[in-house]
């Protein structure tokens, strides 16, 4: 996007510069060639010289970078975006940032720390690139336990990922103790997580 200013500007005795009908928050002079800065969030392409003149600026639109990073996941991170100050801008979706035993949330800014969803609808309002950081929630996870023909003690439980299952209530059968749970029916084969007493085994 182009935008054109007809814009005069006056210089006194002194040598200093005031923009006149000018869009601008300041005017300079470098040797023989003056300018006006265009309005927040532009920057402009345009000189001229003389003491009373009328000139016109292309204000070429600043663009800043929305970057994204897995942060502590890991694959490839969407591609950065470039983006106009004070214009809408929809926060990329995650296709390829994953983490073992982690759902990705969501994105975390690296100014204020807001958190946005993906493909949730911001404005930009920041005269800066920008980083966006996935965030992560830890996995729960149900452990059913099977009693083969046992009675009582607990039915289920629930753990996070790489965190140690609680100590649970043991079931009884007439004629057997118990020895612990394996994940297979053949003991030969499986792998035991609980002990006979309930006490979980981390692995």
């Amino acid at each position: 996007e182009m935008r054109q200013f007809i814009t005069g500007f006056e210089i006194d005795l002194s040598g200093k510069v005031s923009c006149v009908n000018c869009p601008a928050y300041s005017a300079q002079r470098a040797d023989d060639a003056t300018w006006c800065q265009c309005f927040e969030g532009y920057s402009l392409d345009g000189t001229s010289t003389g003491e009373i003149y009328t000139q016109t600026i292309d204000c070429q639109p600043i663009k800043y970078n929305a970057i994204y990073s897995c942060g502590d996941g890991s694959g490839t991170a969407p591609v950065a975006d470039q983006v106009m100050y004070g214009t809408e801008y929809t926060v990329a979706e995650n296709t390829e940032c994953v983490r073992n035993g982690y759902t990705f949330t969501g994105w975390e800014i690296d100014i204020n720390d807001i958190k946005y969803t993906a493909g949730e609808v911001i404005t930009w309002n920041w005269k800066a690139d920008v980083t966006f950081t996935a965030t992560w929630q830890k996995n729960a996870y149900t452990i059913t336990f099977d009693k083969m023909g046992g009675t009582g003690g607990t039915d289920s439980v629930t753990v996070m990922y790489n965190e140690l299952p609680p100590v649970i209530e043991v079931p009884t059968k007439a004629g057997y103790d118990f020895v612990g749970y394996y994940d297979a029916e053949s003991i030969e084969q499986a792998t035991k997580f609980y002990e006979g007493n309930g006490t979980p085994i981390f692995k």
